[in-house]
């Protein structure tokens, strides 16, 4: 098998001479060598050469002193008697603050001094002096009681009508608690209370200026939003100011309502959570206990009691 040189004609028979094709000769065609893959070749890179390690000019070379390193940070630490070469004259500014140290130690001696010559002694304080001033501020303060009702650490009456549980102070069965403070004749009396089982229309509260069981003045509420205000005088009881409903009194039961009374001489003034119910004016009972109360039937907790001298 030959190929024709002059048009390319791949001709098989071995015998023909001639291109059926272009009519030429093959003897001219000639075998072409075959080239090689031609084979990149890179020039070799310039020996790289490693400078020598440059120490700065003015810091010593690391040594065993100051770590290897391959510890960096912090490898490098200069010595103590190490000063760059270029470091600029000290200035005596050690010298300078010695100075001003020792006149300031100075001046304070001379200062002392003098105010130990004309300082007026001190007087001590007696015991009987300190306690006055205790007295006085304990009075200036003008309370009374302040007791959460969480427990009886005040004293208060503690039975089968007036007892304490985890959520306050109880009274049930139409007894009177006496608060444990004196005797008192103007203040203010202040409690919150929470009716939690009984009719909603027997009354509980606030007693005050009791002279014995069967003389004493109530500010009370119930549960159906009304408040009142009775008199009891040898056992008689008088409706001061009949029951009048106040929207600022949350009925129901196991609701809270913050009640206060706020006694001067002959005049009583009434708040259920922090608004005014009214004014009274009565002159029978001075003075007396003070505490709080619960109708017959009735089960009342009470917490937050706090009595005010005026």
């Amino acid at each position: 098998m030959r190929t024709c040189p002059h048009c390319g004609r791949v001709v098989t028979d071995t015998d023909v001479q001639t291109c059926p094709t272009c009519g030429l000769s093959l003897a001219t065609e000639q075998s072409a060598p075959q080239q090689a893959e031609p084979v990149p070749v890179y020039a070799a890179p310039p020996a790289f050469s490693v400078p020598p390690t440059q120490q700065p000019t003015n810091q010593p070379p690391y040594t065993p002193a100051y770590g290897a390193p391959t510890n960096y940070p912090g490898a490098y630490r200069p010595g103590v008697d190490w000063q760059p070469s270029n470091q600029p004259k000290r200035r005596p500014w050690g010298r300078i603050t010695a100075g001003v140290v020792v006149a300031l130690v100075v001046i304070a001696i001379v200062v002392s001094v003098y105010n130990q010559s004309h300082a007026k002694p001190i007087e001590p304080i007696s015991p009987a002096s300190a306690n006055a001033t205790v007295t006085a501020a304990i009075a200036a303060s003008n309370t009374l009681l302040s007791d959460p009702l969480t427990s009886n650490v005040n004293g208060w009456s503690n039975d089968s009508h007036c007892y304490f549980a985890q959520d306050g102070y109880h009274i049930g069965g139409g007894y009177i608690c006496y608060a444990p403070i004196d005797n008192q004749v103007d203040g203010v009396e202040t409690v919150t209370a929470s009716q939690v089982a009984g009719p909603d229309n027997y009354a509980y509260g606030l007693i005050f200026r009791l002279e014995d069981d069967n003389n004493y003045y109530e500010f009370a509420i119930d549960s159906n939003s009304r408040w009142a205000f009775f008199k009891v005088v040898n056992g008689k009881t008088t409706r001061l100011h009949d029951y009048t409903t106040n929207v600022a009194i949350n009925g129901g039961l196991n609701t809270k309502n913050t009640l206060s009374v706020k006694m001067s001489g002959s005049t009583f003034e009434f708040y259920v959570n922090g608004q005014k119910m009214g004014t009274m004016n009565d002159a029978t009972l001075p003075e007396g206990k003070w505490g709080l109360a619960a109708d017959n039937g009735l089960n009342v907790v009470f917490t937050n009691y706090l009595a005010k001298s005026a």
